[in-house]
């Protein structure tokens, strides 16, 4: 019983790890859709709960595409206020 719960802790850890290292790794650096490549039509929108309470420290900006309506995330720029270009 108590393997069981080690298990499934585990399991937990290691998803929230894979997460994070998605997020870090496949999080846009410029402000561009990923679905149509607009840059004229992208608004800032809300952050999720989910990545506001879990990935908070991640620093991610959320925007959503107004022609096709894809929501994204874009990590933040650096202190130079200039985003890196991918």
């Amino acid at each position: 019983m108590i393997q069981l719960i080690l298990y499934g802790i585990v399991g937990l850890i290691v998803l929230y790890s894979l997460s994070v290292m998605y997020l870090l790794f496949f999080a846009k650096r410029t402000k561009s859709c990923p679905k149509c490549h607009s840059k004229v039509h992208i608004e800032r929108t809300h952050r999720s709960e989910l990545i506001k309470n879990y990935f908070g420290f991640l620093s991610l900006k959320a925007y959503r595409c107004r022609s096709c309506l894809v929501q994204f995330y874009v990590r933040k720029p650096k202190k130079s206020g200039q985003v890196e270009v991918a």
